[in-house]
């Protein structure tokens, strides 16, 4: 699983229409009931109907899994003891890029 929203990630890697767009939907999967749910997943603000749409995009992809992925990259981070305050959270397969360490960078301040 991911804390972050699916739309972060899921879209880019899932949505036909990205198939072969750089690094969006390098496998070239394509799948229009992902293309479906996806699409009303980003298009619904009610939690419950999102919920919904992106149950439908995990059970097609035990269906038809498009992605294996085989490794999992640990991260180290390195912040000098001057800034604070640092809190930890879980960190999504997204290599820091949506948050990891620096979710709440404009907190951070050096000590006087």
């Amino acid at each position: 699983g991911s804390p972050a929203d699916p739309d972060f990630d899921q879209y880019t890697l899932l949505k036909s229409s990205l198939a072969g767009d750089g690094f969006n939907n390098m496998a070239w999967y394509d799948n229009k009931a992902v293309d479906a749910a996806i699409e009303a997943g980003r298009k619904s603000g009610d939690k419950a109907e999102r919920k919904k749409a992106y149950d439908t995009v995990q059970r097609e992809l035990v269906k038809n899994p498009g992605y294996t992925f085989l490794t999992h990259i640990d991260h180290v981070y390195v912040v000098d003891d001057r800034f604070g305050p640092l809190t930890t959270q879980v960190e999504p397969h997204d290599h820091g890029l949506a948050s990891g360490p620096w979710w709440n960078i404009e907190d951070w301040k050096p000590a006087t």
